[in-house]
């Protein structure tokens, strides 16, 4: 089951991508936020219903997103922290 209401699961979407400050020609990402958020999921499922939520934006799931924001080590301390959580699941 999920740990969280959709509505959660949408909320935390919007804050990832919101991480990221657009301009006309490129963009910068705040990698503390949106490992910040990555973090609180606590199960594969809580994850596999955030890319759901997240779907596409500007071109971009989620996975993709978070692989042009985090660079391997940020990705690997999200990873460090799901996998202590029994989580499968990696970035």
């Amino acid at each position: 089951t999920l740990s969280y209401s959709k509505q959660w699961y949408e909320a935390l979407a919007r804050r990832i991508y919101n991480a990221a400050n657009w301009t006309w020609y490129d963009w910068n990402c705040d990698e503390i936020t949106t490992q910040a958020a990555l973090t609180k999921l606590k199960t594969d499922l809580d994850y596999l219903e955030l890319i759901s939520a997240f779907g596409t934006r500007d071109g971009y799931d989620m996975n993709g997103f978070i692989d042009s924001c985090l660079n391997d080590s940020e990705k690997e301390a999200v990873n460090n922290v799901w996998s202590g959580r029994g989580m499968k699941k990696r970035l």
